[in-house]
């Protein structure tokens, strides 16, 4: 499967389990991902992380990151609008 821009839609607590940051309020909230897909199997996707969104819709810029994230823990996929 070739590469491609996707927006992740994850939960808190799977952010939380990504990147190591513990808090109770984490996993009432959904966050945006807008990343790369360099490869993704049946169980798991990974994924270079650019930014962040939380239910405000305000994306944060990220030093890219390399993460794998299991393919359960993604709520969905959107197309990542670049003009955003």
């Amino acid at each position: 499967m070739p590469e491609r821009n996707a927006c992740l839609v994850v939960l808190g607590s799977t952010w939380s389990e990504i990147f190591g940051e513990t808090s109770p309020d984490l996993a009432q909230y959904k966050y945006k991902l807008r990343c790369r897909i360099v490869y993704d199997n049946q169980r798991t996707t990974h994924v270079l992380i650019f930014e962040v969104s939380t239910s405000s819709g305000v994306f944060s810029k990220l030093v890219p990151k390399l993460k794998h994230i299991p393919k359960d823990k993604i709520i969905r996929e959107e197309p990542w609008d670049r003009g955003m």
